[in-house]
């Protein structure tokens, strides 16, 4: 029996799970909002989730081997600043959007610009006006917009100087944490070697694989304490910025 691994709709969970052997593993892509809510209801066993979505709920491993983060250029968000800056208050959040984006949008902008934020979620890049955007996914890449943008994940980086877990490892069920721990090894090493074939069958441009693979080393697939620990910090912010009134508690297994 195959442990039932749900992952968000993104080149770098794809890129991750090109490496865990299929015989113990079935994949499905779901949206960032739904994977916590199958995780709880059984339909998937474990799940790479944004790291802030999980903060409301009890009783949950996390893996304290494997994730997803960044600290550089390459990033699953960009924003995109308007030319009028008048308008950088008002922020448009596009894409695969999760509450990663919602909530550090507003610290980052109170702390680095001392602004308080106008949020809308777009349902399409077509609303976007003049205005700040925050767009998720693989949307930034796969058309070359990210040369237009900044990385959001280095900008969260340096706000808690340490990589930035977008993504975290977790199951309702400890023995399917360390299964996967106990299972998979040399995720990076194994993906400097088929990272490029992965990539290219995805459908990006050789421009933007060069892009990818030329900046890898700012992407973490394999955890060390220092992520661990960025990702304690992380998940405090939005306690203390008063965004949730209580913060649960999450086992490092």
């Amino acid at each position: 029996m195959r442990l039932r691994l749900g992952i968000p709709d993104t080149i770098f969970a794809e890129l991750f799970v090109s490496v865990f052997p299929k015989e113990f593993f079935a994949v499905s892509k779901h949206g960032n909002h739904a994977l916590l809510e199958l995780l709880t209801l059984g339909e998937i066993d474990l799940a790479l989730i944004p790291s802030l979505e999980i903060i409301g709920t009890d009783n949950l491993f996390v893996s304290k081997k494997f994730g997803v983060a960044f600290d550089g250029p390459v990033s699953d968000d960009y924003i995109y600043f308007p030319k009028d800056e008048k308008n950088l208050v008002k922020v448009g959040l596009a894409g695969n959007v999760s509450v990663n984006e919602v909530v550090l949008s507003k610290v980052i902008f109170r702390e680095n610009y001392n602004l308080e934020i106008e949020q809308k979620v777009l349902s399409t890049l077509k609303d976007v006006e003049d205005t700040t955007l925050i767009s998720s996914g693989d949307i930034n890449l796969a058309n070359g917009n990210h040369t237009h943008g900044e990385s959001f994940s280095e900008l969260v980086a340096e706000f808690i100087d340490a990589p930035y877990l977008k993504f975290a490892l977790v199951s309702t069920v400890k023995e399917n944490v360390e299964f996967v721990n106990n299972q998979i090894t040399a995720v990076e090493e194994q993906l400097e070697i088929i990272s490029k074939s992965v990539l290219k069958k995805a459908g990006f441009s050789q421009k933007t694989v060069d892009f990818i693979t030329g900046n890898f080393n700012s992407v973490y697939f394999e955890l060390t304490e220092i992520e661990k620990n960025g990702y304690e910090d992380l998940r405090k912010i939005p306690f203390y910025y008063g965004l949730v009134e209580e913060l649960k508690e999450i086992t490092f297994v």
